[in-house]
């Protein structure tokens, strides 16, 4: 196993060659492990967009503990294929994933339920929408996000 091309070229040969080509997906370890890569590259996209949008917009402890829960996936995901799934790094590796799918819950959980009295403490937009909704995040102005008051 070699990254970040699967041998000499980024999509190798073989890919779904099994009849029928959906079984490829669940019994050719080429295939498997081309999803898995191409899985993994969407979600460091967007977990690391969420992270950022974090970082960014008053929540840089929860940007910075996803973060850190990504890096640390992503390397011991590519770790585990440079030495060749040692057994200990590929463990590593689901461990990895526990550890980053519980930050993300434990994250959308605070935003979702913050805990108590920092709704009371927090400036809450008070900017609506044309049907007369409350808009809870405006990027454009400092009254569109929850931070401390």
């Amino acid at each position: 196993p070699t990254w970040p091309l699967m041998g000499e070229t980024f999509a190798p040969p073989g890919l779904y060659s099994t009849s029928p080509g959906w079984v490829a997906a669940f019994e050719d370890a080429i295939t498997i492990q081309f999803n898995h890569r191409m899985f993994a590259y969407f979600l460091c996209a967007v977990v690391g967009g969420f992270a950022l949008t974090l970082l960014l917009r008053g929540r840089p402890g929860y940007g910075a503990m996803v973060l850190g829960a990504l890096v640390l996936q992503v390397g011991l995901g590519i770790s585990t294929l440079l030495t060749h799934v040692a057994v200990p790094v590929a463990a590593a590796h689901q461990g990895g994933a526990v550890l980053l799918l519980t930050t993300l819950l434990v994250t959308a959980h605070v935003l979702v339920y913050p805990p108590a009295g920092a709704v009371e403490s927090a400036q809450v937009s008070r900017q609506r929408d044309p049907a007369g909704r409350p808009v809870p995040f405006s990027g454009n102005s400092p009254r569109g996000t929850l931070e401390a008051a």
